[in-house]
């Protein structure tokens, strides 16, 4: 499919845009990861990230969060440059693979996360979160045990309990129970309703009914922005 909508080209009137991307270019020894991207996620949206693997989604992520740069194209967040103290103070990401700590235990791992941020809640914090992803049972051992959907519990629990305005986050229902899926689709729709931002990228179609948008990318190229149903056909 080639068809595009650009549903986000209008800016709400009187909104700061949470990530706003115009004309983002990259690529790996001269092969196109990105090509010309461009567009906006306002606070409270719910913004799906879809296309198949290789077509730019990670590389995406990786750019507004910090970890790559483009080579040419502007990316802000709530104005702020990539990578800088303003960005990562609003930012939150959790990736594809979660990365934990073998040292600490699953309560640790939340309670550190939110210090790390300088929350001044960060114990509350860590304890509601173990409860929604129904970790309580195993607050105090090391996920390094653990199967790779709870893995998956613990690193979205990290995510969440970073004081954040905007949040990504890369393919979050692999490995997850059905009671997982369910709290996270619930956490990321009471979230948006408080004005926070998300960007998620999945293949998965547990968040079209909670969505704002669906963003399209293919060959690293968007080609479609709008409607999230419609951005079913994309989810391949």
């Amino acid at each position: 499919m080639t068809s595009k909508s650009t549903g986000s080209s209008e800016r709400p009137l009187g909104r700061t845009a949470a990530i706003a991307m115009s004309g983002v270019t990259k690529a790996f020894d001269d092969t196109p990861a990105v090509t010309d991207v461009e567009f906006s996620i306002y606070p409270g949206e719910v913004v799906l990230l879809v296309g198949h693997n290789g077509s730019g989604k990670t590389t995406l992520l990786r750019i507004i969060s910090g970890l790559a740069k483009a080579d040419r194209g502007s990316i802000l967040i709530y104005g702020a440059k990539p990578g800088s103290l303003d960005a990562r103070s609003v930012l939150s990401v959790a990736f594809d693979t979660p990365a934990l700590y073998d040292d600490l235990t699953t309560f640790e791992h939340l309670k550190f996360s939110a210090t790390l941020s300088l929350a001044d809640d960060a114990e509350q914090r860590a304890n509601r979160l173990l409860e929604v992803f129904g970790l309580t049972s195993v607050a105090d051992r090391f996920p390094a045990t653990f199967s790779r959907g709870m893995k998956q519990k613990v690193s979205l629990g990290m995510a969440f309990a970073r004081p954040h305005k905007v949040m990504m986050i890369d393919e979050p229902f692999v490995g997850l129970d059905q009671s997982g899926k369910l709290a996270l689709v619930n956490l990321i729709s009471e979230e948006a309703r408080k004005g926070i931002a998300f960007l998620v990228a999945s293949h998965s179609t547990d968040l079209v009914e909670v969505a704002s948008r669906s963003i399209a990318i293919s060959s690293g190229e968007l080609v479609f922005d709008g409607d999230p149903v419609k951005g079913r056909d994309y989810l391949s």
